[in-house]
C-alpha cells in the first residue's frame, strides 16, 4: 500500500467513524475504549494482512504527532467539565491521586522485579517503568460516558466516576513533559529546564490566543487563532523534541482558564475529537510488534496486574471519602480499571521517541489495558451503578427506553421513571461536602 492510498483511507475512516460512534450512535455502536480501531489497524499491520508496513505508518510521524498534540488541546479545553456541568469539588484531587498511586505502584513493581531479571532492557530500566507506568495510569473517560448514556445512569455514584475518570487524564498529559526528557534522542537540556519549557510554551500561546480572542466570539476567527496557536505549539514540541501533548493540554487548559468563550470552545473542539482520534487508533494497531524478549513480556505482563490490583485498592480509598459509593460495595474500584485512547495515544507518543524495546513495550501495555478494561470496566461500572439504584430495571432494555436527557454528560439518553415521577436531584457528598 502506498502512502497516498493510507492517508486516504485514514480520511475516509476519520469521516464515517465520526458518525458511527459520535453522539447518539454511543448507545448501539462503538466501544468505550477504541480498542476496535486497534484490533482493525493489527489486523492491517505487518502481522497479518501487511497492508500498512510499519515503515510506511512511521513515515506518518509529524502528523501522528499532529494529532497527538491536538488531542492534548480538546482534553485541556475540557478538562475539568463533565457535559454542562463542572467536576464537584475534591474530583481533582481524587483522580490525579488515584492514577498517581496507580503508576506509583506500576512503576515499583517494574523496576524491583525488572532489576532482578538479566536482559536487554537493563540498562534502559528506569524509562521502561515510566514509560509502562504512565501508560498505564489512567481511566478513560469514555467507558463512564459508554455506560450512562447506554444505561441511562443518573446520580451521585455516576456523576463521582464520571469527575473522576475526567480529571484523571492530567497525570498521563503532563507526566508525558517528565519523561520525555529522559528519551534518548531528547536535546541535551537539564531535566527541569525541559519540563519547564515545555509547559511554559503552553501556558505562554494559551495566554497568547485568549488575549487575541477578546471579548466578542467569532467563530471563523477562533478557528484561525486556534489552528495558528496549535501548529505553531506542536511545531515547536516536534523541532524541540518535546511533548505535543503536555505543551497542548497546559494551552487548552490556560485558554479556558484566562477566556469568557469556555462554552463555545469546547463545543468546537469537542467536535473534532474523534475524526482525529480513530486514524490514530488504526496507526497505532498497525505499530504493535508482539516479537520481544521474555524478559519484557514478563515486565508488561506484571505492570497490567499491578494495574488491576492498585485499582481495586483505590476503591477502598473513594470507600472512605465518598458516602454514596458505599452502596457499591468493595470491588467499586474495578469500575474504574477501564483505560482507552488516552493511554494508547500516550502508547504512540513514546514508541516513537523511545525507538526499540521500551516504546514497543509501551504501546502494547497501552492496548493490552484497553482490552482487558473493555473485558471487565463497563460490565463492573454497569453493575456498581445498577446497586446504587441509578439504573433502573427498565432500562437495561435499551432498545425499548426512550430517550432522556441527561446531567452527566450532556447527551445522555435516560427512559423515564416507571412510576411516572420525576427524578430525584442526586448530590455529591465527598468528605461533609456536598454539592447538588
Amino acid at each position: 500500500m502506498s502512502g497516498v492510498w493510507l492517508l486516504l483511507g485514514l480520511l475516509v475512516l476519520a469521516y464515517t467513524g465520526s458518525m458511527l460512534v459520535g453522539g447518539r450512535a454511543l448507545r448501539g455502536y462503538g466501544l468505550p475504549s477504541g480498542v476496535e480501531f486497534v484490533l482493525l489497524g493489527f489486523v492491517f499491520g505487518p502481522h497479518l494482512l501487511d497492508l500498512a508496513p510499519r515503515e510506511l505508518v512511521l513515515s506518518f510521524e509529524p502528523l501522528l504527532l499532529a494529532a497527538l498534540g491536538w488531542l492534548g488541546v480538546g482534553l485541556g479545553v475540557d478538562y475539568g467539565v463533565v457535559g454542562e456541568r463542572r467536576t464537584y469539588r475534591g474530583s481533582v484531587a481524587i483522580g490525579v491521586g488515584t492514577s498517581l498511586v496507580v503508576a506509583g505502584f506500576v512503576f515499583a513493581v517494574i523496576y524491583l522485579v525488572g532489576s532482578q531479571i538479566a536482559g536487554p532492557h537493563q540498562s534502559g530500566l528506569i524509562p521502561l517503568a515510566l514509560v509502562l507506568a504512565v501508560c498505564l495510569s489512567e481511566t478513560t473517560r469514555h467507558a463512564v460516558r459508554w455506560v450512562v448514556e447506554r444505561y441511562g445512569a443518573d446520580g451521585p455514584v455516576s456523576h463521582l466516576l464520571a469527575d473522576i475518570s475526567d480529571t484523571d487524564d492530567a497525570l498521563p498529559l503532563l507526566a508525558t513533559a517528565v519523561v520525555l526528557a529522559m528519551a534518548p534522542r531528547a536535546l541535551p537540556w537539564d531535566f527541569a529546564v525541559t519540563i519547564g519549557v515545555t509547559l511554559g510554551i503552553g501556558v505562554l500561546l494559551g495566554l497568547t490566543t485568549a488575549l487575541l480572542l477578546g471579548r466578542e466570539f467569532r467563530r471563523d476567527e477562533t478557528w484561525g487563532l486556534m489552528l495558528g496557536a496549535a501548529v505553531l505549539g506542536i511545531g515547536l514540541a516536534a523541532r524541540l523534541e518535546l511533548s505535543p501533548m503536555a505543551m497542548m493540554f497546559t494551552f487548552g487548559v490556560t485558554l479556558v482558564g484566562t477566556t469568557k468563550h469556555r462554552k463555545a470552545l469546547r463545543e468546537m473542539v469537542g467536535a473534532t475529537e474523534r475524526p482525529v482520534l480513530l486514524p490514530m487508533l488504526v496507526l497505532a494497531g498497525t505499530l504493535i510488534d508482539l516479537e520481544m524478549s521474555w524478559q519484557m513480556g514478563l515486565l508488561i505482563a506484571l505492570g497490567l496486574v499491578a494495574r488491576l490490583v492498585m485499582r481495586v485498592v483505590a476503591g477502598f480509598g473513594l470507600l472512605a471519602v465518598s458516602k454514596p459509593s458505599r452502596v457499591v460495595g468493595p470491588w467499586i474500584g474495578l469500575t474504574t480499571c477501564s483505560s482507552g485512547a488516552l493511554s494508547i495515544a500516550v502508547g504512540i507518543l513514546f514508541y516513537i521517541y523511545f525507538p526499540g524495546e521500551i516504546g514497543e513495550a509501551g504501546l502494547l501495555a497501552a492496548a493490552v489495558s484497553a482490552l482487558v478494561g473493555e473485558l471487565i470496566g463497563p460490565a463492573s461500572l454497569r453493575r456498581g451503578l445498577h446497586a446504587a439504584g441509578e439504573i433502573r430495571e427498565a432500562s437495561l432494555a435499551i432498545d425499548e427506553a426512550p430517550p432522556r436527557r441527561s446531567r452527566t454528560s450532556g447527551v445522555t439518553e435516560e427512559p423515564p421513571a416507571s412510576d411516572g415521577a420525576a427524578p430525584s436531584q442526586p448530590s455529591v457528598v465527598i468528605e461533609g461536602e456536598e454539592r447538588s
